[in-house]
């Protein structure tokens, strides 16, 4: 099993907690660190969302079982609208707090004004 195969079983089973065919496992309370474990699973490991040095990085990673993400992340008071597929990083600017928002995906960095498409193939 190669990481990503084992990132998604564990994704998988985190979110089953909750989620999952044993519905009483929640009658007492939602797991919120389950819950909390699995968004960051999604956003910081299958969306690649990192802070790093300072920097925004994207580095998305989308599970083979899934045709798109689309999550929102605040950066330094900007909020971003992400959505990743196979084919495409899409960053919109939603807010104008700065002018412009930088960030790297895979080595080169972008600037995002408003909307921005990014190739992934």
């Amino acid at each position: 099993m190669d990481d990503r195969e084992l990132a998604y079983a564990l994704f998988e089973q985190a979110a089953r907690i909750d989620l999952g065919p044993n519905m009483k496992s929640s009658d007492h309370g939602m797991h919120t660190a389950s819950i909390g474990g699995v968004w960051q699973s999604v956003v910081c490991g299958f969306g690649g969302v990192r802070m790093l040095d300072g920097k925004l990085r994207i580095h998305p990673k989308l599970p083979k079982q899934w045709k798109k993400l689309s999550f929102p992340i605040y950066w330094r008071g900007d909020r971003l609208e992400v959505t990743v597929t196979h084919e495409q990083l899409v960053v919109k600017k939603v807010t104008n707090v700065h002018d412009a928002v930088t960030f790297d995906v895979f080595g080169t960095a972008y600037e995002v004004k408003d909307e921005i498409t990014i190739p992934l193939t």
